[in-house]
């Protein structure tokens, strides 16, 4: 018995071939893709940490500048004034209950560099000194804005017994949160 095949009536189609663009079209979206990959990873992950590196250099560029140089002259007493900040000082206000807290920065302006030293020296004295000055203040005049400038000068009182008149010439209060 022989076989017989049997004729194709349908021709299979023959797969398109791709030419010129089309051909290169999936090379060119993966180069895309690993480049917004690429820049979204580097954004977030190591933009970071490059900011508080070049935060950490600007100092010293601020401190060349005052000394005179980068082409300009600074005239004397132009040096930028020392500063001590004590983070994250945690305090329940006084008859709260501690159902509220107080979350606060306090950076100190100094007169001058020795001043600093002193201070970083006595800093549990000046922490314990400030967290018992402000927990005693009550929610209210915590949050009054005019009564922030009378603890400021109620502070300031505290730390010119502590460290003398004049060591202290300014207060600041960067981070003031009440919850």
């Amino acid at each position: 018995m022989a076989e017989e095949k049997a004729p194709a009536t349908e021709a299979a189609p023959e797969p398109v071939k791709k030419t010129g663009i089309a051909r290169l079209l999936p090379l060119i979206g993966g180069v895309v893709g690993g480049l917004v990959i690429g820049a979204t990873l580097g954004f977030t992950l190591l933009g970071p940490k490059l900011s508080h590196k070049s935060a950490a250099k600007a100092p010293a560029a601020d401190s060349a500048k005052a000394h005179g140089k980068d082409g300009g002259e600074a005239k004397k007493g132009d040096a930028p004034p020392s500063i001590y900040q004590l983070d994250n000082l945690v305090m329940n206000p006084a008859a709260s209950g501690g159902s509220h807290f107080l979350l606060m920065s306090v950076a100190l302006q100094l007169k001058d560099a020795a001043s600093l030293e002193t201070i970083k020296g006595r800093d549990a004295e000046l922490r314990d000194a400030i967290l018992r000055l402000v927990s005693r203040k009550t929610i209210d005049q915590v949050t009054d804005l005019s009564a922030r400038d009378q603890l400021s000068s109620e502070l300031m009182d505290v730390l010119s017994k502590m460290f003398g008149t004049g060591t202290v010439t300014k207060i600041y209060f960067p981070q003031f949160v009440i919850q």
